[in-house]
């Protein structure tokens, strides 16, 4: 499991950040689209801006939803 720093743009909103976990760059799409509700994969309005891999003792508990938290526990 692996943290990402993602920037993103959806609809209406530009310069959305947040931090995923994915187990490699290829499923964050659908990481960010089960975190964020306004983010859909295949809109032409959302789209990834930037990717940046982050080392997990740096990720906030403000940053983590419950769900992150599990996933990070093994849950």
């Amino acid at each position: 499991m692996n943290a990402y720093e993602v920037y993103y743009d959806c609809g209406g909103s530009s310069g959305n950040r947040t931090v995923v976990f994915a187990i490699n760059e290829a499923y964050i799409p659908e990481e960010l689209e089960k975190k964020d509700n306004h983010f859909e994969v295949d809109s032409r309005w959302c789209k990834i801006v930037r990717v940046k891999q982050v080392p997990l003792s740096t990720v906030k508990l403000t940053d983590l939803s419950v769900q992150d938290l599990l996933k990070i526990l093994g849950k």
